[in-house]
């Protein structure tokens, strides 16, 4: 079983095998069939590494996880911690959109420091073909100005975009949905546990 479930430990565990037994008799070194202590000495063999390999993961997965969220407490408990790096996909959708905010509002911060008239309210549409966006040189000549601008964007920090109201409705329900949920697991639980009506309280006898 443990070679069907663990086969890139096979060797390491024969090499342990035959020092072991080289410690135990030096005439007894040649392969023969394995008795109880040789199945602790492979056992052994194998669990050293896959702990170490289990401290690298979580120690791996809590770095993961300050990296996403910063500023959010680490869950303590691996299958909380777990749970949440389930959760990454849609992190790193928000990290995108968070540099998007970020890149988008330097970018306009630059432009509104040298023309702070502009009507902001103008900038929602964008003019058909304008040389800017039609001409190939001048394409060039925005994209090296706007990619410089990246060097300004803090980037690493989180910001949230603003919330629609269908959104922030939305994920009110959610969060509404996951209180009545805990209520009826916590009520189901009461019920379990609570002693039934009938049963009376046993005699003691001296």
């Amino acid at each position: 079983m443990l070679t069907k479930f663990f086969p890139q430990s096979v060797e390491t565990a024969q090499v342990a095998v035959i020092k072991a037994r080289k410690r135990r008799d030096r005439a007894r070194v040649v392969p023969f069939e394995y008795d109880l202590e040789d199945y602790l000495v492979s056992i052994a063999s194998r669990v050293k590494p896959l702990k170490s390999f289990g401290v690298n993961m979580l120690n791996a997965g809590i770095r993961a996880f300050r990296a996403l969220w910063p500023g959010e407490e680490t869950p303590t408990g691996i299958p909380e911690l777990a749970k949440r790096l389930l959760e990454v996909e849609d992190r790193l959708n928000e990290w995108q959109e968070s540099a998007a905010h970020v890149g988008a509002d330097e970018a306009l911060s630059f432009v509104l420091s040298w023309y702070d008239g502009i009507n902001l309210d103008v900038l929602q549409s964008m003019r058909v073909a304008p040389p800017f966006l039609s001409d190939p040189e001048l394409v060039a000549k925005r994209q090296e100005r706007a990619y410089s601008f990246i060097q300004y964007a803090n980037v690493q920090k989180f910001v949230e975009g603003p919330v629609s109201q269908a959104d922030a409705e939305m994920a009110e329900e959610d969060k509404q949905e996951e209180v009545d949920e805990e209520i009826v697991v916590e009520s189901a639980s009461t019920a379990t546990d609570a002693p039934s009506s009938g049963a009376a309280n046993p005699s003691v006898c001296s």
